[in-house]
This record gives structure tokens, sequence and C-alpha cells, in this order.
């Protein structure tokens, strides 16, 4: 289900990270991730470059319209899989959600994928 439920109130998931909880600083955070990321969703705008990130286990994922991300593999072997499949093609972003603990997910596919790709949207990109 998408982060924002349409323009008659909030989504299910937000609601839910505000009942059990969520801190203002992480629904902050989750609030600034989706405003980013929905445009890239509805537009289906295509990451251009997967590269190491700054923290263990991370990449940082360069969209056409300029926009970096850090994100995480929610399964492992997601990120070796989506370098090769942009070495080959042109995947696309097709959902942003928020999770009850709110961590931000990003999932994309390709022309002939088995199934999405699923990331874990750490944050905006920064300088080293």
């Amino acid at each position: 289900m998408p982060w924002f439920a349409g323009s008659a109130g909030r989504s299910d998931e937000l609601n839910e990270l505000l009942a059990h909880g969520g801190a203002a600083e992480e629904l902050r955070l989750a609030l600034l991730l989706a405003s980013v990321l929905r445009p890239l969703v509805r537009r289906s705008v295509p990451p251009r470059l997967v590269e190491a990130g700054p923290v263990a286990r991370s990449a940082r994922l360069h969209f056409a319209d300029g926009t970096t991300v850090l994100v995480r593999s929610l399964r492992p072997g997601d990120l070796a899989v989506l370098a090769v499949v942009m070495r080959r093609c042109s995947a696309r972003p097709v959902s942003c959600t928020v999770a009850p603990d709110g961590s931000t997910q990003l999932q994309l596919v390709w022309p002939g994928g088995h199934r999405p790709l699923a990331m874990e949207v750490l944050g905006l990109d920064q300088p080293d």
C-alpha cells in the first residue's frame, strides 16, 4: 500500500506508526523520505547508478533526476541483482511504503523480472 492514502486523510501506515509510539524523529524522517520518493514512484524515474555506501551493507542509489538515497537490501542479494539489471535494462520504482517500525521501503521492478527488488531506504545521501 502506498505511503500516502488520498487527500482525505492519513494512511493506515501513518496511523499504525503513530499508534505504536513512533518517535517524532522517526516519523519526521519517514515523511521526508516519502515526500522525496513518492514523485519518483509516480513518474517511474529509473535508478542509474548503484555504488558503495558509507555504512556497511549499504549503497547509494542514484536516480535519473539527480535524487540519491542510501539503501540496504531487505533480501540478501537484491542490491547485486539491481546492479546487474541496471547494466542490461532499466529498473523502475513501483512502490514506497513505511513499515510499522518506521522504516521506509522501496520496491523496484524491471522488464521480465520475476519479483520486485526490496530495499530499505536509510536516508538521503550526504557527502562523506
